[in-house]
């Protein structure tokens, strides 16, 4: 046990950067300022998330039928055990695939389950951030309507730590059973087709659940508190009920009996992660590192088909693409969960919700609501865009390797236009998307369609450009994992923080023009403007690269 958690304590020291930053900061004192950036932006993104989600909590709470007010606590839970499973799997898929501590770790004289169980913990301890933003802010406000006392809140307490527990185990038992016999070749594609699968599967099971919510629920039994939404809601994941009831039912008979179900649920499901990691883990990982020689003489004509005359910009373009996808935890973090969120926003439009259908005929009927509904699916594509990654980790993600892109006798200016024009990608597979769902909704001229969509593009533009800018001047080159390349580096959430004060200039734009322009008018110099913004930026990023890149240190 002693040597369980010495590797434990190594374990998460290593994975979040203790050491290195109580080095650098503490015992060196070197710039001290990047603590406070830190800080300062984890502040921000706390306060606002916290407060969104406690104030939706608030309203589901208050707007609820008589006795169904635990429905404002189901929703957050459930939501926050599905996002667990979801990252989770990519996170687990980081720890077990692609950490350079296993070779390491496995000469040593420690368990299998030991690794696993140390690893699994990490994963854990990740996952109780987003759970931080939306679990505790709904607490906050059931308290205020329904007091939970000691009891209620100690309950809190032990539902909020086993809270990613059961998602986990089932992600980390298809993550460990993926690794049983893939080399490294059929392992990228494998883990890429895997994920898909299951972001499919979850997203039919949510289109059955809100079809037979919206279409098979009586309103009027809801009403009368002849049906238990707890239950309802928490249908698809028991687990969800039995923390819900844990807490508002504490102290009583109930409550005892559901927080019994959901321990006894959570050590199942380590005990059944475990074991099958302990069966799969070795065979997996010895799996993993086997590789197959081609035999393939190199010979004058061989060279010659293979070796052709490709255009910088087209060959940069194409290494920067290979190269992302060679690390498919960067295509899921980077890419495929933020093309997640429209597609996800596509099931309660082909549900036929009765809200939405007020929310077009508004649009279409309200002076310049068109223009306002236009607005509103133009910031989904720019906010989205900004949450891509691609372009605001383009430096980090090289890594040790950055010195090739330094001795490439190509200017930097033209490596840059390569990374953007690949970050440009997600921007437009998300604004094709995001357009077709206003399309489909809204069912506007089609100038608005395309209006949203160039105007998304233009104001998401600008805090990619500096975000890429940030990037370039002060580069995450030290990670160890592939994942620390996204997940802790700062730069990742550049665009997000400057895509605030753009949003608010945009709100206030268009509310100045309201009263002296009409329509489409209106789209028009709010697409300039930002277009205007973002060539702006886009001269100033050509023209600080050749300088960033002449100071990066490898």
């Amino acid at each position: 046990m002693k040597s369980f958690f010495a590797l434990l304590r190594l374990s998460i020291a290593n994975y979040f950067g203790l050491t290195s930053m109580r080095i650098k900061y503490v015992r060196n004192r070197q710039k001290l300022w990047e603590p406070i950036v830190i800080g300062f932006a984890a502040m921000t993104l706390v306060t606002s998330l916290s407060s969104g989600a406690f104030f939706l909590a608030r309203g589901l709470i208050a707007s609820a039928p008589p006795g169904q007010a635990d429905m404002g606590l189901t929703l957050p839970i459930l939501g926050t055990q599905v996002l667990a499973l979801f990252m989770g799997l990519f996170t687990l898929i980081s720890l077990f695939y692609f950490s350079n501590d296993l070779e390491t770790l496995v000469p040593l004289p420690l368990k299998e389950k030991a690794i696993l169980a140390s690893k699994f913990l990490i994963a854990n301890i990740t996952e109780y951030l987003p759970a931080l933003f939306i679990v505790i802010p709904a607490m906050i406000a059931y308290n205020q309507y329904v007091p939970l006392g000691t009891a209620g809140w100690i309950s809190a307490v032990v539902v909020f730590l086993l809270l990613p527990v059961v998602p986990l185990s089932i992600a980390g038992i298809i993550v460990v059973t993926l690794m049983r016999g893939l080399n490294r070749r059929h392992r990228d594609i494998m883990i890429v087709l895997s994920s898909l699968i299951l972001l499919a599967v979850i997203m039919y099971v949510q289109f059955l659940f809100q079809s037979a919510v919206i279409n098979d629920v009586d309103i009027e039994a809801i009403l009368q508190n002849r049906v238990d939404l707890v239950r309802l809601l928490g249908s698809a994941f028991p687990p969800s009920v039995w923390a819900t009831r844990a807490i508002s039912r504490a102290g009583q008979a109930e409550g005892f009996v559901s927080l019994t179900y959901l321990v006894f649920s959570s050590v199942l499901g380590v005990w059944a992660f475990l074991s099958v990691g302990q069966r799969v883990f070795y065979g997996g990982l010895i799996g993993g590192a086997e590789h197959e020689r081609k035999n393939i003489a190199f010979t004058q004509q061989v060279l010659s088909k293979r070796a052709t005359s490709t255009p910088a910009l087209k060959a940069l373009f194409l290494r920067e693409w290979r190269l992302f996808l060679r690390v498919p935890i960067w295509v899921l973090n980077g890419f495929i969960a933020v093309i997640l969120v429209p597609l996800m926003a596509f099931v309660p439009a082909f549900t036929g919700g009765q809200g939405l259908q007020e929310l077009a005929k508004w649009a279409k009927s309200a002076p310049n609501g068109l223009v306002a509904s236009t607005l509103i699916f133009a910031g989904m594509i720019a906010a989205l865009s900004s949450l891509n990654t691609l372009a605001s980790t383009s430096i980090s993600r090289e890594g040790k390797h950055l010195w090739i892109s330094k001795v490439l006798p190509i200017q930097p200016r033209l490596q840059v236009i390569a990374k953007l024009i690949h970050a440009g990608l997600a921007s437009l597979i998300i604004a094709v998307l995001i357009s077709g769902l206003y399309y489909y909704m809204f069912a506007p001229h089609i100038m608005y369609v395309l209006g949203a969509g160039l105007l998304g593009i233009t104001v998401g533009a600008m805090p990619q450009l500096l975000g890429m800018l940030f990037d370039i001047w002060h580069p995450f080159l030290t990670w160890t994992n592939p994942q620390h390349a996204v997940k802790n580096n700062l730069n990742a959430v550049t665009p997000l923080i400057l895509m605030v004060p753009s949003g608010v200039i945009t709100y206030f734009s268009f509310r100045a023009l309201s009263g002296v322009l009409e329509g489409s008018g209106i789209l028009l110099v709010l697409t300039a403007a930002h277009l205007a913004i973002a060539a702006v930026s886009f001269i100033v990023l050509l023209r600080m690269a050749d300088i960033f890149y002449q100071q990066l240190e490898i």
